[in-house]
């Protein structure tokens, strides 16, 4: 072990043992706010409560002792100064995407149990810079000397597309290398190509709407429709429990509930939309135009994996490709339904949506506003992955291997960034299957989680900025 490292890591420990309580109050003054990014709301590019998140990142940034510069509402970034004008970006966001259903407590009261912390967005990414912000405090402390400075990014719009991102690359220039803590350890070497779109079709007339899932990027969790006629009470005999028939203004509205989960991760999922569709299909209680719509629907939808889309396909670095339909609404008599898709990192993005776009046609969709971000893959002997691949392992005492995801990081954007934690798979997490994650109910963190965030990252911080040159990710990116 490096001296510096040697000298710091007790130290560390003191100082993670008597600074937890100031941890906790940042997370949880962080967690209290709703920061759902969403319409402009005057100066605000992404609504008043993402402000609202940012401006308390900033005064727990400036209660630590860093100068920080909130660039006009879309980020705030702190610095912690080095020798050089070279820099190390640390980038986490501050904004997280709806609460939806099945929590167990308010989601925007954040609380302690069995070492965890719960709440909306601890995990997801506020946990993650609440311990960055402590580490940088602690490195300021124990006036650690580095030749890069090392700035760290709150961002306001990650879940919703990184347009925060976006306008700080258009008016700031990148750091020379970045990590992103919003992932598992130990690195991620590689994120799958993103593709958003979305599909429309008309409604048939027996149906008055239909509506489903809270974020484009997420498992639905919740689902209604509302047919125009029907036998209501012959619809809850064949249903079940497992479904809500109510009247309506319109007619009868049937209703759903299912499992949320992060569209890169579907399979942890149940998708409320398809659940319904099922449902009401099996019922036999359909005129016949209403049920070739819904088998339609399930034909395209109903594998979370793209083989209705005609796009299914899988890779040895980064597996199969996903699909989910996350947010369904209707409107003057048309559906439109989001469509979330992560793609292998080989995959010919061209392909995926000539293919798509024939199958939806095939089911009377209309596929608009395609949208694709690019993979990025860095190899496993890239220097700077197996610098932070053997830091993590070094500090957790396990074996792990670097691994590619699909879910999208800031690292996509930057030129020469991964994603590296908080996470770890074999740690225990409250709630069972499907529940405490990001973007699921009752999220939470762990507290020794974070902690090992702040061990990893002090390493790496050190160890990154001996990084030669001529081991800059730019020159080996693939």
């Amino acid at each position: 072990m490096e001296p510096i490292i040697e000298a710091l890591a007790p130290q560390l420990e003191t100082w993670i043992e008597e600074s937890r309580p100031d941890l906790l109050r940042d997370l949880m003054d962080l967690a209290r706010i709703p920061s759902v990014s969403g319409p402009a709301q005057g100066p605000y590019p992404y609504g008043e409560a993402c402000a609202a998140a940012l401006r308390k990142g900033e005064e727990i940034a400036r209660r630590r002792g860093f100068s920080t510069r909130n660039h006009d509402n879309h980020c705030v970034t702190a610095l912690f100064p080095g020798r050089t004008e070279r820099t190390i970006g640390i980038f986490c966001h501050l904004d997280v995407v709806a609460a939806g259903n099945g929590w167990q407590s308010d989601p925007y009261a954040p609380f302690v149990k069995d070492g965890h912390v719960f709440g909306r967005g601890v995990t997801d990414n506020k946990g993650p810079a609440a311990a960055m912000l402590s580490l940088l405090q602690f490195l300021r402390q124990q006036h650690v000397a580095l030749d890069h400075s090392i700035l760290l990014y709150l961002g306001g719009s990650e879940e919703t597309g990184m347009q925060d991102l976006d306008w700080y690359l258009a008016h700031e220039a990148p750091p020379e290398l970045s990590l992103t803590p919003d992932a598992h350890f130990s690195v991620c070497n590689g994120e799958k190509g993103h593709i958003t779109a979305n599909l429309t079709a008309p409604l048939p007339g027996g149906i008055v709407s239909f509506t489903g899932g809270a974020a484009s990027n997420a498992v639905p969790d919740t689902a209604s429709l509302i047919l125009r006629a029907g036998d209501a009470a012959r619809l809850r005999e064949r249903l079940g429990d497992a479904y809500t028939v109510e009247a309506a203004d319109a007619g009868i509205r049937i209703s759903a509930s299912g499992r949320s989960a992060h569209a890169a991760f579907p399979e942890t999922g149940e998708n409320a939309i398809v659940k319904l569709c099922c449902g009401l299909l099996e019922s036999g209680d359909l005129d016949s135009e209403t049920a070739a719509f819904l088998k339609g629907y399930l034909a395209l939808f109903q594998d979370c994996h793209g083989s209705g889309l005609r796009i299914a396909c899988a890779d040895e670095p980064s597996g199969q490709l996903t699909a989910v339909g996350g947010r369904l609404r209707t409107a003057d008599g048309i559906a439109e339904q989001s469509l979330d898709i992560r793609y292998p990192v080989t995959a010919d993005p061209g392909w995926v949506q000539e293919n798509l776009t024939a199958a939806a046609a095939e089911a009377g969709y209309a596929v608009s506003d395609f949208e694709n971000s690019p993979p990025v893959y860095f190899p496993a002997e890239h220097p700077m992955i197996k610098l932070l691949n053997d830091t993590c392992n070094e500090v957790l005492g396990t074996e792990l291997k670097p691994y590619v995801i699909g879910g999208g990081t800031y690292a996509r954007k930057l030129p020469a960034a991964v994603a590296c934690g908080h996470l770890l798979r074999s740690r225990f997490r409250p709630g069972g299957p499907g529940k405490g994650g990001g973007h699921q109910a009752d999220e939470c963190v762990s507290i020794q989680g974070l902690e090992d965030l702040m061990r990893v990252y002090l390493r790496a911080l050190i160890r990154l900025n001996r990084l030669p040159d001529k081991t800059s990710p730019k020159e080996n990116q693939t």
